[in-house]
């Protein structure tokens, strides 16, 4: 009986996730849309250069109004959502969802190097906590609904549900439960399938393959995934602690110091407007365009440097994880929630 409970929560949670989040995606595609032509206006006169920096400074003043308000929406958000499941932060749901949805659609809409998957995490996470406290469950059915509520955002946000249900085991929880296994599957099923009535079955990386990868060369994956995952640490430690670049920017509140993002992504937009977004785009360009060595190594940098200046401007002052005991980030070992099983 409690699984059938779980399935149709899951199910319910899953049902407005997918909604929210496909909504999310439509904002953010069609004013990526408009910002490009914009850019496109801003490189071919002086007028378009001055009014897109107008547009800059107003849109600045938007989003920081919203972070001043609701601090918590800086960032990916999926940190907050960790803190939440272990007691060491208590938000306000509704004012997260709102906040992040319209000062992350702004943001990300730009072409700011961000990725919408952070925001989707937070997003149903925030659905699944209004849900939760709603219908006034325990602290267990609690924590099950927003960790449900982030594995949707996430299966919405790209498309895969498998990938939302162990993003939240392996991330969230770091262990396995029937119970979480369930109702997070349901929920990510029902939100894809909402996404998928809003943007198709096609993938959101869809790339067409017209040859398998010859067997004689997978030992190349190996040397592959060494360097990724080289460059990976290196990426993680530049977002990580690009924060320090900002505090030189002290004259600038931190809530307005998206400006920064902004400037710096304004050439890039104007120059090479494929880059912009979170990458989605430029991997489907580059599975169909052959460019030079160079080229692409030159397009890396850009990637990894206006990556991480993109995510340094919404990215707390301080370690939120400060004074947390790691050995208590299982939130299922923390509240017991394995006695469900």
């Amino acid at each position: 009986m409690t699984r059938l409970i779980a399935v149709k929560r899951g199910l319910l949670v899953g049902l407005f996730v997918g909604i929210i989040i496909s909504f999310f995606r439509f904002t953010i595609n069609n004013l990526l849309v408009i910002w490009k032509q914009l850019y496109h206006f801003a490189g071919t006169s002086i007028s378009g250069l001055i009014l897109i920096i107008i547009f800059f400074i107003i849109l600045t003043f938007i989003i920081g109004q919203f972070i001043k308000f609701n601090p918590h929406i800086m960032g990916s958000g999926i940190p907050e959502v960790e803190l939440q499941l272990i007691d060491r932060l208590k938000l306000n749901p509704i004012s997260i969802l709102v906040s992040k949805f319209i000062a992350g659609s702004l943001s990300i809409g730009t072409g700011g190097f961000l990725g919408r998957e952070g925001p989707s995490v937070q997003l149903g996470a925030a659905v699944g906590q209004i849900y939760a406290e709603k219908f006034r469950l325990t602290d267990n059915d609690w924590r099950l609904l927003v960790a449900t509520g982030a594995a949707s955002g996430l299966s919405a946000a790209f498309g895969a549900p498998l990938a939302g249900t162990m993003f939240v085991l392996e991330e969230i929880s770091h262990s396995f439960s029937s119970i979480l296994w369930i109702e997070a599957l349901s929920g990510s099923l029902i939100s894809d399938m909402v996404a998928d009535q809003f943007f198709g079955l096609r993938p959101v990386l869809y790339i067409h393959y017209e040859n398998s990868f010859p067997l004689r060369y997978y030992w190349l994956l190996l040397i592959l995934g060494l360097i990724l995952g080289i460059l990976g640490y290196f990426y993680q430690k530049a977002t990580l602690n690009v924060h320090f670049l900002y505090n030189f920017l002290g004259r600038i509140s931190r809530e307005n110091q998206i400006i920064v993002m902004l400037m710096s992504i304004l050439p890039v937009g104007i120059f090479y407007p494929q880059l912009l977004g979170g990458g989605e785009n430029l991997i489907k360009v580059l599975s169909t365009t052959k460019i030079s060595l160079s080229v692409g190594i030159a397009f890396l940098l850009i990637r990894f440097i206006f990556s991480a200046i993109s995510f340094g401007s919404g990215a707390p002052k301080v370690n939120i994880y400060a004074n947390i005991d790691f050995r208590c980030i299982n939130w299922f070992n923390c509240r017991k929630i394995n006695d469900y099983v």
